[in-house]
């Protein structure tokens, strides 16, 4: 059991463990894991490769596609936030939407939306952006020089 030195550290803790609940592993369609294959020298599509294929570390954005629906944007990728697949685990399987889901049912979820992937892909709610941007949201200023 952790000691609470204070309110504000509490607060604080809280807050973290909250943040880290609502991250899943990076998923991106076979169209764009094909198209980065493609450019495996740039070091972005390769670190995208590498975090889609060794779940190492989870995102606050996943299931990234290829967003072709405007053919004059070229640079276009959609995805999901991880919370929106996160609750629509839950919503489908009923269960109660409470602050104390433990860590066993939240692995339990998450694993869930793992398996279904291909409704995920075409859900309602998915956000448009374009691949810079994406980028940036993956990993926070690491290519600022590109």
């Amino acid at each position: 059991m952790k000691k609470i030195i204070d309110f504000d550290n509490y607060m604080l803790e809280m807050l973290s463990e909250s943040i880290e609940k609502d991250k899943l592993n990076l998923l991106i369609s076979n169209n764009l894991k094909v198209l980065l294959d493609s450019m495996k020298d740039n070091p972005i599509a390769s670190n995208i490769l590498k975090n889609s294929e060794n779940h190492k570390t989870e995102f606050k954005v996943t299931y990234i596609d290829i967003d072709d629906s405007n053919p004059n944007k070229k640079d276009m990728v959609s995805f999901i936030n991880s919370n929106k697949v996160i609750d629509q685990v839950i919503k489908d399987k009923n269960i109660p939407r409470d602050d104390n889901i433990d860590d066993t049912l939240l692995s339990a979820i998450k694993d869930t939306s793992y398996v279904n992937q291909s409704q995920f892909y075409s859900l309602k709610g998915r956000s448009k952006t374009t691949i810079g941007r994406i980028v940036g949201k993956l990993f926070p200023n690491m290519y600022k020089h590109f």
